[in-house]
Parts: C-alpha cells; structure tokens; sequence
C-alpha cells in the first residue's frame, strides 16, 4: 500500500484546502514535514486515522466524539474534510482508493463517509460495509505499530507491559485470527448441539458451565490488567526510590546510616584500648621494666652459669682428690705399676676446671630466679608487650578514624526527609509486591477453575457427541480445536522467534554500545520481555537510561512490524525526543531508510537538523515545511525544508 495524497479542507490548524503529495518519486522513500511545535505536525498523523477509522480507533461516546470534532475544525469555521488516496497491491492488480470523511457542525452535527475505487463510488460492497472493507485493509489494531508518535515511544518504552499493547501485539502477529476461528467452531458446535433436540438439561448445565467460563476469563483478564498496573507502579516506585536513595548517600546517608554502628563500634575499640592499656600497665608493673637492661640480665645469667660452673668442678675435684688419698691408704705397700698407678690417678682427676673469677657467689636458687627472669623476659614478656603495643597502635588508629567519620556525618534534619520518603516507598513496594503475589495466586486460581470447567464441559460434550447423529462433527470440531490449541502455541513460539530475531537485529544496527543487549527472551503467554547482558545477566529494562529504553522500543516496533509481513506506510511524529547524538544518526541511517517503503516523518528543525538531514538525503523524496502565520491563525505549507527550497509538485494552500 502506498498514501498517494492527503488532502485537510478546514482542519486543525489548516484553514482552506491544503492538498499534500504524498507518493515517494524517484525511489526514495521518505517525505519529510518540518515544523516547529504548534504548526500542525501531529494534526497530519491524526487526520489520516480519523479518515481511515472515524470514532471506531478513538471509541468515544456519541457525545465525546462530537465535540472531539468540533475542537478538530478549524477556529471560526462550520466544516470540514480529510480526503486521503492511496494505492492497494494484489498478486495480479493494483486498486486505487480514495476515502473521504466530511463534517459538518453548523447545525446538527452530520459526518459522511465515501469510498472510492478507481474514480468512482465503490458500488461493489454495501455501504454499511464500507468501514469494514477499510479496517480489513488496514486493521485498526495495526495503527499504533505503523502510525505512531514520540510520545507512544516514550509511553511504549516506560511500559512494554500494558494490556491494550499486548493485545496488539497478538493482532499484529496473527493470533487473534486463530482465536477467533477457535470460537467460530465453538459457534458451529453450539448450532450443532441445538439442532439435535439434546436433553435441555444437558444443554442448560453446559450453558452454564460457559458462562462460567466466560466470567472467569474475564475475571482472570482483570487479574492481568491489574498485574500490569502493579508492575508499573513497581516500576515507577523503583526508580524513584533509586533517585531518592542515590540523593540521599550523596548528602552522605550512608555515614549518617552507619552512625549507630560507628558510635557501637567506638565505644567497643574503647573497652578494647583500655583492656590492652591495663595489660601493658600490669607488665609494666612486675618484670618488664628489667626488659631495659636485658643484655646486662643477659651477661649475668651467663656469669653466674660459668660461676656455677667452676663451684662445682672445684667440688667435684676436691671430693675425688680425698678419695684418691683414702684409696692410696687402703692400697698400703701393694705394688702396683706406675702405669696402672697413673691410669688409676687420672680417673679421680678433673680434665678442666673454667677459669673464673668469683665476684657474685649467689646460692642456687637465686641464680636459678635470675635465670628465669631472663628467659621469661625474652621469650614472653617482651614477645607480648611487642604484641600488646602493636594492638595498642592499630586501636588508636581505628578509634582515629572513627572519630574522622563520625565528626563527618551529615546532621540528622538534613537527611530525615529523605529518610521518611526512602520508608514511605520501600512500605509502598512492600505492598505492591504482596499485592502483586496475591493477584498472582488469583491468576492461578482462575486458571485452575478454567482448566476444571474445560474438563467438565469436555466432558458432557463428549457424552453428547456419542448420543446423536451429529456425533461425528462435534468430534471433528473438538479435534480442530485441540488442533487449533496446539497451533497456536507453536504458532506464538515460532513467530515470538522471528520477532526476538528481528529485535537483536534492529539493536544491533541501532544501539551504540556493542554487545550491551546480547540476547533476549519474549514470554510466550504474557509476552513479557527480559534482557541478557554479555555474561548472561539478566538487564532490568529500568536500569537503562532514558534513550537507551526508547532505543529498545524503536527496535521492538521494528521488529514486529517485519515479523508482521504488512507492507503498509510508516507515520512518525516527532520521534527523537530523548535520544542523544550517536542514537539519532544510527536512527537517521539505518532505521528511517529502512522501516518502511514509505515513510513519512514529521520533525521539529531540532530533531532533523543539517546533520541528520544530510546523512537521510539521498532517501528524502520530497520535503514540506510547515509555517504558522500568525495574521490568519493557520498554517501555511510550503514547498521547502527550514532552511531550503525545493521544487515539488503537489502541494496547495487555498485560504
């Protein structure tokens, strides 16, 4: 499908007739709308769903929808049209259409619908069909993946949990079409059962068992919506709760949190200090002040050994000296050879007596107390006052810097308020959560009361079925049922795959950071989405910055919209709001070439500037510069970029 021409008489801000040439020339795709905010970009966006659609896209009260109407007229003026053409492809024909949508609010409002094909009033389907034909050609579930605006990004990368969005999502891909076909046959089976005469009874339990059912999916569709709701609130509460808490340690929380625990730990290295101080007073008191002259304790316990020493070699010679004059008394005249004699002699004889003078002549047991005090002094007193002055210092040292932090900690009315909004949300997310698991076994509940409901209505279809000539249609409707249960699993899985694939490729071509977002994984029953890093863990969409998540929703919207194999024109409003330079040239070069085989971007001058402009030229068809005059109150188009003229056919402005 290709838009040919879009044509606003009295619209927004488009007084008169404003007819916009809408075909890509030259096989380039992109037509490009500039204009400052307030000129009237968006009312374009607008317009073609308002002309396509009707109140059938907005779904307003008769009420809201015409005064939604009467704002949409231009200022002063009683009617008003969107005249849209475009092109529509078969595999052997090309059709052209044109939809036009007139309103008039100069008495009783009054709205026309015309369809033509060709040139000419389409007379082959009736016209209550009319929006029917259109919402076929192009499903309204489908509009907000093709024809979208900044703001649906933003919304859409805040959120990819939303229940409407979701449900498009399952349109987009094709799976509605099953479950509707799923309660056709549901439909033919009923009609089926009826026609047999079947016991009312029978009939009547079924019928109940299906408006049973039929609450329960809708109470379980509720559970969903709410679950959504809560995650979201989740979300927005965490990330404020991170902002809070992140202003809150850099006003120095954390030192302010540890205080108590800083204060405890003061007054324990204390207690510790004064308990290694009193063991060091008590050495101090006994043996180790003669640490002081410890190598003069050292000299002595040496002389006093070899004093020792000489006592007793003295002793031992004097004794054996006085039993050698005894055993020559008791040897009288025997003859005995001087050699045997001397043998004899030398026996009671000391080799070596030390050399030493006696200048202390301690008893032993003195000498013996000397001695320990030495030994007791060098191998524990000394080695333990070292160990208790060492602990000494490390304390003082500890106790310093405890000091430091708590002299440094913030005053308590500075942080308080930080303090009570840090307990309000984590009570709040506390809540939330329990909320959360409630709903959740709520879910659960509804699924196992489906699943016994299903079991039963299986049941009693199943003994009708055997009752009645119809038995054989009723299991063929039942098989392709089952059948149709299991193809849509497998159908969800196979095109939740080429969507995952088609993501990661988008990434890759629109994210800066290589690697950031490796893989991917997309439920299959609640199509929610969880990110992998590089080592496979696991990224919290939230932990994204702001650009990064509109990057990812860029990318999903691109991704389904190839998985959808729709070939229809891309509308895009204002679409790089939060994104920094590196992502609006990745979107410039890879994505808006890209997305569509017509792609009509409607930009502030801030958004495509000079850069950009230059780096999508040779994919620019033609451009339009939209102009607010402020003596007629209305838009003007021209035939121009901001700062550029361009020769193009087309375009009119008749006021």
């Amino acid at each position: 499908m290709i838009f040919s021409s879009l044509k606003l008489h009295n619209i927004g801000l488009y007084k008169g007739e404003n007819f916009l040439d809408l075909y890509p020339k030259d096989n380039k795709n992109i037509i490009l709308f500039g204009g400052k905010n307030g000129a009237g970009k968006t009312t374009i966006l607008e317009s073609v769903k308002l002309c396509l659609y009707g109140n059938t896209i907005y779904g307003f009260t008769k009420s809201e929808y015409q005064n939604f109407i009467k704002k949409t007229i231009h200022r002063g003026e009683n009617v008003g049209s969107i005249e849209l053409e475009f092109l529509y492809f078969t595999e052997s024909s090309k059709e052209e259409y044109k939809v036009l949508r007139r309103f008039d609010i100069s008495k009783k409002f009054k709205e026309e619908f015309i369809l033509y094909k060709n040139g000419k009033i389409l007379k082959d389907i009736p016209q209550e069909y009319w929006q029917d034909f259109i919402s076929d050609i192009i499903p309204p579930g489908l509009v907000n993946f093709f024809f979208f605006d900044g703001e649906k990004i933003e919304k859409l990368a805040d959120d990819l949990t939303e229940t409407e969005f979701i449900e498009d999502i399952k349109n987009l891909i094709g799976v509605s079409l099953i479950d509707d076909l799923y309660a056709s046959l549901g439909v033919i089976e009923k009609k089926y059962l009826k026609e047999e005469k079947l016991p009312q009874s029978v009939l009547l339990k079924i019928e109940e068992l299906l408006e049973k059912k039929e609450k329960l999916e809708k109470e379980r569709s509720r559970y969903f919506q709410e679950r959504a709701q809560i995650n979201q609130k989740l979300h927005v509460i965490s990330k404020e709760l991170t902002k809070v808490e992140k202003e809150f340690y850099r006003k120095g929380g954390r030192l302010f949190k540890d205080y108590e625990q800083l204060k405890a730990k003061r007054e324990f290295l204390t207690e510790k200090l004064n308990s290694v101080k009193n063991e060091i007073k008590y050495l101090s008191s006994h043996d180790l002040p003669l640490a002081l002259g410890l190598d003069l304790l050292k000299e002595l316990t040496y002389y006093l050994e070899a004093e020792n020493e000489y006592k007793k070699c003295s002793l031992k010679k004097e004794v054996l000296e006085e039993k050698f004059e005894e055993l020559k008394k008791v040897l009288g005249n025997i003859n005995i050879p001087k050699e045997k004699f001397k043998e004899i002699q030398l026996l009671f004889s000391v080799s070596e007596v030390p050399e030493v003078d006696i200048i202390h002549n301690l008893p032993d047991n003195i000498s013996y107390q000397i001695k320990y005090i030495y030994q007791n002094l060098e191998e524990s007193i000394i080695p333990q006052a070292k160990k208790l002055f060492e602990e000494l210092e490390i304390l003082e040292e500890e106790l310093a810097q405890i000091e430091i932090a708590l002299q440094s900690a913030p005053k308590e009315e500075i942080l308080v308020p930080y303090l009570k909004r840090i307990k309000e949300l984590e009570k709040e997310k506390t809540e939330l959560s329990l909320h959360l698991k409630d709903v959740e076994k709520d879910i659960k509940e509804c699924e196992e009361k489906i699943k016994g409901l299903d079991k039963e209505i299986s049941k009693l279809k199943k003994t009708i079925s055997q009752k009645h000539k119809n038995k054989r249609v009723i299991e063929l409707i039942h098989k392709s049922q089952n059948v149709l249960s299991k193809f849509k699993r497998e159908f969800i899985k196979r095109k939740i795959s080429i969507l995952k694939r088609e993501i990661l490729e988008a990434l890759s071509k629109l994210e800066r950071k290589e690697e950031f977002i490796v893989d991917l994984e997309i439920n299959s029953e609640t199509f929610e989405i969880t990110l992998y890093g590089k080592n496979r863990e696991i990224i919290p969409l939230d932990r994204l910055s702001a650009g990064e998540r509109q990057i990812f929703a860029i990318s999903f919207l691109w991704g389904l919209t190839k998985t959808s194999g729709k070939s229809l024109p891309v509308i895009i409003d204002t679409p790089l709001g939060r994104l920094d330079s590196e992502h609006r040239d990745n979107l410039a070069k890879n994505y808006f070439p890209n997305i569509s085989h017509q792609v009509i971007l409607l930009s502030t001058d801030t958004e495509i500037d000079k850069h950009l402009y230059s780096l999508m030229e040779e994919h620019i068809s033609h451009t339009y510069h939209l102009i607010y005059d402020n003596d007629c109150m209305c838009t003007k188009v021209e035939e121009s970029y901001f700062w550029n003229q361009v020769e193009l056919t087309g375009v009119r402005n008749e006021v």
